[in-house]
């Protein structure tokens, strides 16, 4: 490529960044018709500006063995205003790249997936609640277990055993004389409703702070983990599934959002969800960081150690139709969440795309009702014994 159709593909590239085109995607595909080499070999770039501050940009070039890459621009000037224009190309061109590699008008972002191990490390941050949640139902499912062993589970965590207890003195537990310790609470409440009251004060926990990335609030983010988990513990119930797990799914659907919003909180992410605007959510989220909040809780609850049907359910609940039944379960039970006014932006268009369950599921939409119904009589004493 020589001197004059460098610049020209320069000024090209600098006028489509700002273009409908650019914004749209469709540059993509420009840019590799036009074989701008230069513009995707990043280190090839900094080798040049390495080279064109020393003076010597061919002869680093050929030392180097780069002398070949079609893409190398050919400087026929001479002096130190040959040396800065090569310094402006150059870094110009560095610059485009990460522009146009990274977020592109800060809406759509060519994004690989995230490696898992980063997504894991921002997960550690996360309150450790939910992880004691998964070791607690595995202790439930202990025949041997008792009630001591569960609390000197919660005891490890000193802010979930104070939420609990201050949950546990709430209207909704208790109407009579305040418990004073977790060993009280959990005595009083009862074996069986140790797991429920953990994933209250679990789900208050993690959904305690504003997701920005997605313009929610935490007030929000609880409400609609609260009320899914409400639905479709009963839905589970009418179709004869495990309740506490289509429990504990509802709770922990949004955990992947949790960790995707603070994993962007790092200065190299700009922009925001701006429902329809930016599509459906899953789609931004891949196009955004790489993965969508289902793959990224998948994976964290898979660490977690929680039962596979549960991180399936969550993992598929978007497009439950070749999945499990608590795939499917969840997915109605997110949609009956959204029409009480309790939904979560950018998800609409996964509740309508599935409104029949199969037939391993056995509900009806006057069951989805009823549901909807019973769980609304419990959402205001539950909402208000997490705020």
């Amino acid at each position: 490529m020589g001197t004059n159709q460098y610049d020209g593909e320069l000024r090209r590239l600098e006028t489509a960044s700002g273009s409908p085109e650019m914004r749209s995607g469709s540059w993509r595909k420009a840019l590799k018709s036009r074989k701008v080499g230069w513009c995707v070999r990043r280190n090839s770039l900094l080798g040049q500006i390495i080279g064109a501050t020393t003076g010597g940009l061919r002869s680093n070039l050929a030392r180097s063995g780069r002398s070949r890459c079609d893409c190398e621009p050919e400087f026929h000037k001479s002096g130190s205003g040959a040396l800065r224009e090569a310094k402006r190309r150059a870094f110009a061109a560095v610059i485009l790249f990460n522009v146009t590699r990274l977020w592109a008008d800060s809406e759509l972002m060519i994004a690989t997936p995230i490696p898992r191990e980063t997504l894991l490390h921002v997960a550690k941050s996360l309150p450790a609640a939910p992880r004691i949640l998964a070791q607690l139902g595995h202790l439930l499912l202990d025949a041997n277990s008792d009630l001591s062993e569960l609390t000197d589970l919660l005891k490890r965590d000193a802010a979930l055993t104070a939420r609990i207890i201050r949950i546990s003195n709430s209207a909704f537990y208790n109407a009579g004389h305040p418990f004073a310790s977790l060993d009280e609470a959990l005595a009083r409440v009862g074996f069986t409703e140790v797991y429920r009251l953990t994933g209250l004060a679990a789900v208050a926990h993690v959904a305690d702070a504003p997701l920005s990335r997605y313009k929610v609030s935490g007030i929000q983010l609880r409400e609609n983990s609260l009320l899914i988990a409400l639905i479709a513990e009963i839905l589970a119930e009418m179709a004869g599934l495990d309740k506490r797990a289509a429990y504990t799914a509802g709770l922990l659907r949004s955990v992947g959002k949790v960790a995707l919003d603070r994993l962007t909180q790092n200065g190299f992410y700009e922009g925001h969800y701006r429902g329809r605007e930016s599509g459906r959510l899953g789609d931004w989220e891949t196009n955004f960081i790489g993965l969508s909040n289902c793959e990224a809780a998948a994976m964290i609850l898979t660490e977690w150690r929680f039962p596979i049907k549960t991180i399936e359910g969550i993992r598929d609940h978007y497009t439950p139709a070749q999945s499990g039944p608590l795939a499917q379960l969840l997915n109605l039970a997110a949609a009956a969440a959204e029409s009480a006014g309790h939904g979560f932006p950018g998800e609409t268009d996964y509740w309508t795309a599935f409104s029949t369950p199969g037939p391993e599921l056995s509900l009806t939409p006057d069951d989805v009702a009823e549901a909807q119904r019973r769980a609304m009589e419990l959402f205001g004493p539950v909402k208000s014994a997490v705020s």
